[in-house]
C-alpha cells in the first residue's frame, strides 16, 4: 500500500503543481488549505508525511507542526519555507521536524527526502513486526502444557518477568529451559534490549573468562584487539548462562562479584566497568549436591538462586503428551507443507508407554519425523530409534484401546487419556494400600483432586487392602 502525503499550504497554485509532481513520482497525495483543514484530513485518513508551509493564514506552520508531533507523532513532518525565515527554521527544527526545504526548490531533493522517510518507516515497521513475532514465539503460553506442575511454572515465569530478580531454571536436558529463560526475557521491561545466551558447558575453561568479560589488547598472545564480552554486550538486557553447573571454579568468583557488585573488569584491564543486567541461569545438574562436594561455590549458588523455577521431566506429566504430541504436528505440519492432520489413537496411545528421557525435545524430533515420513493425512505410527538400533515404540502396548474402535478422534483421545488415568491411579493407590492421603502426595496431587478422581473411576479402598 502507498504511504499518503498530505501537501498544506495557502496557495493554491503552488497545492495544485506540486500534487502533480509527486503523483508523477507515483506518490499518493492529498491537499489542504492551511492548518485547520490540515488537521480535518488527519483526522479523516491516515498519512506518512505532512510537508506544510512555514506561513500561512490562520493556523501557521509552526503550530501546525507543534500538533502534529502531540497529536500524530508518527508523522513526519517536512517544512517548506520562504527567503529570510531562518530563525523559523531553527524552531520548526527543535519542535520535531524531519527536514526543511526553501522556495523555490528542487523536486529531486523532495524527492530523495521523501524516499528516505519511506525507507526509515518501513525499517521501523519491520523492526517492531519482527519484535512482535520473537515476542509472540516466547510468549509462555508456547510452553505447552496443563499438567499441575506446568501451571505452577507459567505462574513462576509472571512472577520473574515481573522483576529483576535473578532466577534459576532447573530440569533435566531437554525439558526446555532456555524456552523459559526467553519468556522470561521478552515479558520483562528488558524485552527491547539484548537477550545474550552463553553456553558455559560448550566454552573451554581457557575462552570462557574472555568470552564473559572480554579483554583487553594484548592480555594474552592473540588478542590483536580490544573485545567486549558478553556481559557489556548484554547491557541493560539479560544474560543468560546456560549450564552454569559447567563454570570451571575458577570463574565462579568473578561471576559472584558480578551479582554482588553489579561490575566487571576485562581481562588484561584494570578500568571497572559498571553494569546493568539481568541474569537468569540454567542447569541440569544438583547445585545443592556439588556445593556440598565443593565442586560449586556454596555462596554463588544461593545468589544465583533468588528465583527457582523447576520443569519437570515428561515422564511426570504424561498427560501432557497428548496435547504436545497434537501442537508438534500442527507446527510441523506448517514447516514442512504437509497434508497431516492428525494421530491415530493406536500411535499415540503407543506415546505413553516410553519414558522420553530426551523430554519433550525429544517427543517434538519424533512427531517432526512422523510428519515428514506421513504420506498420507494420519499418522499412523511413531519411531524412536533406541542405541541397539531398535524402535522402542513398535509391538503392542501394554495399556489397550478403548473397545469401541468407531469414536471419533477427539472421543477416543479424552478415552484412551481416561484410561491411562486410571492405571496411574490404580498402581499409586496399590503401592500405598489404598491410603489416600499418601497417594495423592505420591502422585503430587492436592487431596481434593485425587479424590474426586477416586471417585470418578468407581474405586474403592478394600480393593486395595485385601
Amino acid at each position: 500500500m502507498k504511504k499518503r502525503i498530505l501537501i498544506v499550504d495557502d496557495e493554491e497554485i503552488f497545492l495544485v503543481q506540486l500534487k502533480a509532481a509527486l503523483e508523477a513520482m507515483g506518490m499518493d497525495t492529498s491537499m489542504a488549505k492551511g492548518g485547520l483543514e490540515a488537521l480535518e484530513r488527519l483526522r479523516e485518513m491516515d498519512f506518512a508525511v505532512v510537508l506544510a508551509d512555514m506561513k500561512m493564514p490562520g493556523m501557521d506552520g509552526l503550530e501546525l507542526l507543534e500538533k502534529i508531533k502531540k497529536l500524530y507523532p508518527h508523522i513526519y513532518v517536512v517544512m517548506i519555507s520562504g527567503h529570510g525565515e531562518v530563525s523559523q527554521v531553527v524552531e520548526a527544527m527543535k519542535l520535531g521536524a524531519y527536514d526543511f526545504l526553501q522556495k523555490p526548490f528542487d523536486l529531486e531533493l523532495l524527492e530523495i527526502s521523501l524516499r528516505k522517510i519511506f525507507q526509515t518507516q518501513d525499517l521501523i515497521e519491520e523492526n517492531i513486526s519482527l519484535r512482535k513475532e520473537v515476542e509472540g514465539r516466547y510468549d509462555f503460553h508456547q510452553i505447552v502444557g496443563k499438567n499441575h506442575r506446568m501451571r505452577e511454572v507459567y505462574e513462576l515465569i509472571s512472577l520473574a518477568a515481573e522483576t529483576d530478580t535473578t532466577t534459576l531454571v532447573t530440569g533435566e536436558t531437554g525439558t526446555g529451559k532456555e524456552l523459559v529463560a526467553k519468556a522470561i526475557h521478552y515479558h520483562s521491561s528488558r524485552k527491547r534490549k539484548p537477550l545474550i545466551t552463553v553456553n558455559c558447558a560448550a566454552i573451554p575453561e581457557a575462552l570462557l573468562q574472555s568470552e564473559l568479560f572480554g579483554h583487553e589488547r594484548g592480555s594474552f598472545t592473540g588478542a590483536h584487539t580490544r573485545r567486549l564480552g558478553r556481559f557489556e554486550l548484554a547491557h541493560q538486557g539479560t544474560l543468560f548462562l546456560d549450564e552454569i553447573g559447567d563454570v570451571p571454579f575458577s570463574i565462579q568468583g568473578k561471576l559472584l562479584r558480578f551479582l554482588q557488585e553489579k561490575e566487571i573488569r576485562r581481562l588484561g584491564g584494570n578500568k571497572i566497568i559498571r553494569l546493568d543486567v539481568r541474569i537468569i541461569s540454567a542447569t541440569n545438574q544438583n547445585l545443592a549436591e556439588l556445593a556440598k562436594e565443593k565442586k560449586f561455590r556454596e555462596d554463588l549458588y544461593y545468589r544465583i538462586n533468588v528465583l527457582s523455577i523447576h520443569l519437570p521431566p515428561l515422564r511426570e506429566r504424561s498427560d501432557d503428551i497428548p496435547l504436545l504430541a497434537e501442537y508438534f504436528l500442527v507446527k510441523y505440519r506448517a514447516v514442512l507443507d504437509r497434508k497431516v492432520h492428525e494421530i491415530c489413537p493406536e500411535a499415540l496411545n503407543s506415546l505413553f508407554q516410553y519414558h522420553w528421557p530426551g523430554n519433550v525435545r525429544e517427543l517434538e524430533n519424533v512427531v517432526e519425523k512422523a510428519v515428514l515420513l506421513e504420506k498420507g493425512d494420519t499418522i499412523r505410527r511413531f519411531e524412536i530409534l533406541t542405541p541397539s538400533g531398535g524402535n522402542s515404540l513398535s509391538g503392542e502396548t501394554s495399556l489397550p484401546l478403548p473397545g469401541d474402535a468407531d469414536l471419533p478422534f477427539k472421543q477416543m483421545k479424552a478415552e484412551i487419556i481416561a484410561l491411562w488415568e486410571r492405571e496411574y491411579l490404580r498402581k499409586v493407590l496399590s503401592r500405598n494400600r489404598g491410603n489416600i492421603t499418601r497417594a495423592a502426595k505420591e502422585a503430587e496431587l492436592n487431596y481434593k483432586t485425587f479424590y474426586e478422581k477416586f471417585v470418578k473411576y468407581g474405586f474403592s479402598r478394600e480393593e486395595f487392602t485385601s
